[in-house]
């Protein structure tokens, strides 16, 4: 592979920075399809001036092209799962709270529940 290998995997790789980059910075995904295009032609141009072979210039090129869709993704992923874990508690308690009003719960556990509860707290 040599120095043309690793000219050929900067377009993906920089790609996938470009991907990481706008989903942090919460850009929509329609940003990508003109950077997705530019890495595209920069592959394409760069295959042919080193006369790859046809087959290699496209699986560079659609590497190009799918490497920032996929890093904005997962990375876009990842902070909804963050959030919706961090949003998790917070609703159950008050969900909690106001089926304790509506239903209007016991405020007092009954004695084996009081007794099941003392063993919990000390384990």
């Amino acid at each position: 592979m040599g120095k043309l290998g690793g000219t050929k995997m900067a377009f993906v790789v920089l790609g996938a920075l470009v991907g990481i980059a706008c989903a942090i910075r919460r850009y929509v995904v329609f940003v990508l399809l003109p950077v997705s295009a530019l890495l595209a032609v920069s592959t394409l141009l760069s295959g042919a001036a080193f006369h790859n072979h046809l087959g290699v210039i496209v699986v560079e090129v659609l590497a190009a092209v799918a490497a920032p869709q996929f890093a904005y993704v997962a990375v876009r992923l990842i902070y909804f799962h963050a959030r919706s874990i961090g949003l998790t508690r917070p609703t159950q308690t008050t969900i909690g709270q106001q089926l304790n009003v509506h239903l209007e719960l016991p405020q007092r556990l009954s004695p084996e529940l009081s007794a099941l509860e003392t063993l919990l707290k000390r384990v």
